[in-house]
């Protein structure tokens, strides 16, 4: 069983990190998915994952998904304009870092 949820959070990691890099997963919320997998796939300390849970720290007041809806549109433009430019410089080391985590799980195999 234990085995059985290490691995699928290991599948899930995988396609999250794949998905960011190929723009199919907006950063922000693979960073979180990422940072909330990485318990469950039993990996160790590394400075990919310690790299995505900056970004995630520096982002986790952004809002996203249906709870976008509960913001004034003026406050929601700013805090778009805010996190793109913040996305914008981290974009590589998020990138970088999701190639690294890849190359992880796939060698844990």
């Amino acid at each position: 069983m234990a085995s059985t949820r290490r691995d699928n959070a290991r599948q899930n990691m995988l396609a999250t990190a794949r998905g960011m890099i190929e723009g199919r997963v907006p950063l922000v919320e693979g960073c979180r998915t990422l940072v909330r997998l990485r318990c469950q796939a039993e990996l160790g300390p590394n400075s990919a994952l310690q790299a995505i849970a900056g970004i995630e720290s520096e982002t986790d007041d952004y809002p996203i998904g249906t709870v976008r809806v509960e913001y004034a549109a003026e406050l929601l433009a700013r805090l778009d304009a805010e996190i793109s430019n913040y996305l914008e410089k981290v974009r590589p080391v998020a990138l970088s870092a999701c190639r690294e985590i890849i190359k992880e799980l796939e060698n844990a195999g």
